[in-house]
């Protein structure tokens, strides 16, 4: 495929993308709020990062989640040619290893519930993508 590369390329762009903003503070942290310098580079970075969270309420990380790793799994899909199983392994050691990391910076939590709508999502999308194929397949069978 000659788009397998580009694939590759977008898909560490994502993972770099995903770990970066899950390290970002948030926007009303101490941390943030402390230092005036870093208040002014980090408020537009932060509104970027958490995005509807005024609108949506306390569950607004989910669909960041949702988001991240439905773009994760479908890059990933198309970069490497290895089993799904394979995939949803990988990509949640990843999740996993995010939670860690925010379980160690002192203005970021750990969440179990993230982890958990991570590897949600993950199968979700194996599921969706495994209806979509099948239909996909059998509407070219019966055109046929």
């Amino acid at each position: 495929m000659p788009y397998n590369n580009l694939y590759k390329i977008l898909f560490y762009l994502c993972l770099s993308s995903v770990l970066f903003l899950s390290v970002v503070p948030h926007p009303n942290s101490e941390v943030v709020s402390s230092t005036s310098d870093i208040k002014e580079q980090f408020d537009l970075l932060g509104e970027l990062a958490y995005v509807g969270e005024k609108s949506i309420g306390e569950f607004s990380d989910k669909y960041r989640h949702l988001i991240a790793f439905w773009s994760l799994a479908f890059l990933f899909d198309f970069a490497y040619k290895v089993s799904i199983f394979l995939k949803i392994t990988i990509l949640s050691f990843y999740g996993g290893m995010i939670e860690f990391v925010q379980y160690l910076l002192p203005y970021r939590d750990f969440d179990m519930y993230d982890l958990l709508f991570n590897i949600l999502f993950l199968f979700l999308y194996y599921f969706s993508l495994g209806i979509f194929i099948k239909s996909f397949i059998s509407k070219r069978i019966a055109d046929t």
